[in-house]
């Protein structure tokens, strides 16, 4: 199954499967999925399900399946002592939308979330 939808001002093809499909029919609240843009000495990509996602911007694919995107900085240098704590900080909106990753090629997004 797939829909598109629009975050910051692009297109995101959003793709799942029709057992995702069902599972999420029957969850009480909209399965939040964030994809994550780190930015500090390394540059990571990272997706995150529910309670652990935590992007303001997110849209609906379905009802019951929203997706945001959440461009993200350490306020030091990272360290693995720093990485642990992840001492964010929200990139400004005015720069989130240049950031926006493309979905094609090498640098597509994709993630798995297993319901148990």
């Amino acid at each position: 199954m797939q829909t598109t939808v629009e975050i910051l001002g692009k297109k995101v093809l959003v793709e799942w499967s029709s057992s995702a499909d069902k599972k999420m029919q029957n969850l009480a609240e909209p399965l939040l999925v964030e994809m994550e843009l780190y930015f500090s000495c390394p540059i990571r990509k990272a997706v995150r399900f529910g309670s652990d996602a935590q992007a303001g911007n997110f849209a609906a694919a379905t009802p019951q399946l929203k997706v945001g995107f959440r461009p993200v900085m350490t306020r030091l240098a990272a360290s693995a002592k720093w990485r642990a704590s992840r001492p964010w900080k929200v990139l400004p909106s005015s720069g989130r939308k240049p950031l926006f990753p493309s979905q094609n090629g090498p640098n597509a997004w994709c993630a798995e979330r297993r319901f148990h």
